[in-house]
């Protein structure tokens, strides 16, 4: 979906989910590279289903995190800085071991 669209991507048991991807990226004014999700306040979801990339070309997901609505729904983004001290923050809403198991096992 374009970006800032106000909608979801699909449904899974009644629930809404938007789906927001990122790779690395650096901007001077950062020490860190960071990833950017753009939620844009949507409040017609129910669940941020965001996909963290090591850049853009090789497209390796790195990430993945399930973010309920709160977190998203009154803010423009969601930056995830590149540093452990950072994504420790974000850890309590990390799946990326549980896919990589579920992955796995098939």
């Amino acid at each position: 979906m374009p970006t800032c669209y106000s909608g979801y991507d699909f449904i899974c048991d009644n629930i809404k989910i938007d789906v927001k991807t990122s790779s690395l990226h650096f901007k001077k004014t950062y020490v860190n590279k960071f990833r950017t999700m753009n939620t844009c306040k949507n409040n017609n979801t129910d669940i941020f289903l965001c996909i963290g990339y090591d850049n853009r070309k090789d497209l390796n997901i790195k990430h993945i995190w399930l973010f309920p609505k709160e977190l998203g729904n009154y803010r423009q983004s969601i930056n995830i800085h590149d540093s452990e001290k950072y994504l420790q923050k974000f850890k309590r809403y990390e799946i990326t071991e549980k896919v990589k198991y579920i992955i796995k096992k098939e």
